[in-house]
């Protein structure tokens, strides 16, 4: 587990639990990712879509970044469908 955060998803209260696959010789190996889990029932309620930095034009440019900083913000947008 690399960071937790509470956010909110539906009114309901969940956490933002950013994880890193374990080393291995498997492709997903090291993997980041980052979870929903319900605050009520710790139940998987989710997963942040990831977007490789690679596909953002702006940053391909080397122009500014999109608005994605990393932080609680952007998860809690992403969050909310």
């Amino acid at each position: 587990m690399l960071r937790t955060e509470l956010s909110e998803r539906d009114g309901q209260p969940v956490y933002a639990v950013t994880v890193m696959n374990p080393p291995g010789n498997y492709n997903a190996a090291f993997m980041v990712r980052t979870v929903l889990i319900d605050g009520t029932t710790g139940g998987i309620v989710g997963e942040v879509p990831q977007v490789p930095r690679t596909a953002a034009p702006d940053l391909a440019a080397g122009g500014a970044t999109s608005g994605f900083d990393g932080g609680g913000l952007e998860i809690r947008r992403r969050s909310h469908r």
